[in-house]
């Protein structure tokens, strides 16, 4: 294909005699298009408008989404062990005139811990949980990791299409954010 976006297949059957079915939502078009054909009256955003059993849809998205904790919605200095991190994700495949792709199904929380204090982690990054509500938060309970202590926090989206965003964590142990 090329690109992403939504796409639309049809079929337009010839007999052995050379009769030809019309071609869908165009009774008036005969013949094989020697370019792309669009089909007049369709949405390819919206399914309800396609009224012929013989065309299918469907969305490519390959592009993975992106997320991150919303940084200037957090306070750095807790002194609860109940935390709420805020977060945001998005999937930019285009559609048209639009940029939306399959949409962000998950997001996970992972961290890492310091609990010494000491600018040395003690845990590796380790998995926190999975959000699937779309809130765009997640509570962070520091009574089941650990306690007290300096925690980096990384989220990574994964969309309906199976794209999973690559964890910055694993690549740079100095995400940007703790």
């Amino acid at each position: 294909f090329g690109f992403e976006g939504v796409w639309q297949v049809f079929t337009v059957a010839t007999d052995m005699a050379g009769n030809m079915e019309a071609w869908p939502n165009d009774p008036n078009y005969s013949g094989a298009p020697t370019e792309g054909y669009t089909l007049s009256g369709v949405d390819p955003i919206n399914d309800s408008a396609i009224d012929d059993p013989r065309i299918a849809e469907f969305l490519v998205d390959v592009t993975r989404p992106v997320s991150s904790v919303s940084c200037a919605d957090f306070e750095p200095m807790h002194n609860t062990t109940m935390v709420h991190i805020p977060y945001e994700a998005y999937d930019w495949t285009p559609q048209g005139d639009e940029c939306e792709g399959s949409g962000v199904e998950i997001v996970e929380l992972w961290y890492r811990a310091d609990y010494d204090h000491d600018g040395t982690f003690d845990t590796e990054w380790i998995n926190y949980g999975t959000d699937f509500s779309p809130d765009m938060e997640i509570i962070f309970d520091s009574s089941t990791t650990g306690g007290d202590g300096c925690y980096r926090l990384e989220v990574v989206a994964e969309d309906y299409a199976g794209n999973k965003e690559l964890r910055y964590g694993n690549a740079h142990p100095n995400s940007p954010f703790s």
